[in-house]
């Protein structure tokens, strides 16, 4: 297959690369496009086929569901079988934004897009050129554009990396801003669950809802990314500077902050980096996954952290150990 690249100006509410789009997921196909998280890949959500073009083209296991990408309200009423007072609190809170809200399914939504549950997520992304995709296609089922298990895609470059060949087009519209994916609560029965920590923090969650959110978030370990770099985290300096000994032989690459790195530059001379990033505490999700793709990029094999401050977000931690390297584990 050959994927189309549509580069396309975020502020053309007219562009012919959108309609183009919207042209192909009419013709059954698949299709990535930017969100304010990360890129996605979706297809009409009631298109039976085209949404099992998602999975073989990602290589995504069928029971793993997928989320619908509405871009009004009222699109909502035909996806799920019930919208609660509490469902429409959230939305109005935090829609469109980086949250998605799991409901009972209407019985007309495909078993593909819902993993076989009789639930279904939904959100509304913040941005312009998915907002005006999906006012011309109608509700796409869609999930992160990137083979299962790599890190997510910040940038068309990174669909293409994983995804060339396998969908119709990559809709590109420049590295996307938030970097990190939605948050996901379930809200389809009592207690209410956190799924998936991401964009929006569970105590901005609970204060909306004014009551306790469950933590269901699933073990890091089951959910490793799948990168050829090893991710080694460090408790304190003592602790970085004698990993730093125990690699030295490797192909070194070193995340830090811009005071930490000025200070430690004494103590690094006498090791080898083949690079040094900064992971930006103004941008940390959107540096962490184009730090992961940049270091395989380079052929690095240890990417090496120094101490994580208390500023790194929950959501991050959770990412950063999901890339963890546990010697004696994939080797």
């Amino acid at each position: 297959m050959l994927t189309e690249y549509l580069k396309v100006d975020v502020n053309d509410e007219k562009s012919w690369e959108i309609i183009r789009a919207a042209q192909l997921l009419s013709e059954s196909e698949v299709v990535a496009f930017p969100t304010e998280t990360v890129y996605g890949v979706g297809a009409k959500v009631f298109d039976e086929a085209a949404v099992g073009k998602i999975f073989i083209a990602k290589n995504r296991r069928p029971d793993q569901s997928l989320l619908v990408h509405i871009s009004q309200i009222e699109q909502v009423y035909g996806i799920a079988a019930e919208v609660t007072d509490d469902a429409l609190l959230l939305m109005k809170s935090f829609w469109p934004g980086p949250l998605s809200i799991i409901l009972p399914a209407d019985s007309m939504v495909p078993l593909a897009v819902t993993g076989g549950k009789d639930t279904v997520g939904l959100r509304m992304p913040a941005h312009p050129v998915a907002k005006k995709l999906i006012d011309i296609t109608g509700p796409l089922a869609a999930t992160s554009a990137n083979l299962s298990g790599r890190p997510s895609p910040l940038t068309a470059q990174h669909v293409k990396e994983d995804l060339d060949g396998h969908i119709a087009a990559i809709v590109d519209a420049g590295p996307t801003g938030l970097g990190i994916e939605s948050t996901i609560i379930d809200i389809s029965k009592k207690p209410y669950t956190l799924l998936r920590l991401g964009g929006i923090q569970n105590q901005e969650i609970e204060a909306v809802l004014n009551q306790t959110i469950t933590n269901c978030l699933p073990d890091p370990a089951a959910r490793k990314y799948q990168t050829s770099s090893k991710v080694i985290i460090t408790s304190d300096w003592d602790d970085f500077l004698t990993k730093l000994e125990v690699f030295k032989d490797k192909s070194l690459g070193m995340v830090a902050y811009d005071q930490q790195t000025m200070d430690a530059e004494s103590r690094l001379s006498r090791f080898q980096f083949k690079k040094r990033y900064i992971l930006s505490l103004e941008q940390q999700h959107s540096n962490y996954f184009s730090i992961l793709r940049d270091a395989e990029q380079n052929h690095i094999e240890i990417i090496i952290f120094t101490p994580l401050p208390d500023t790194v977000s929950f959501s991050l931690r959770d990412r950063i150990n999901r890339s963890l390297y546990i010697a004696g584990q994939g080797e």
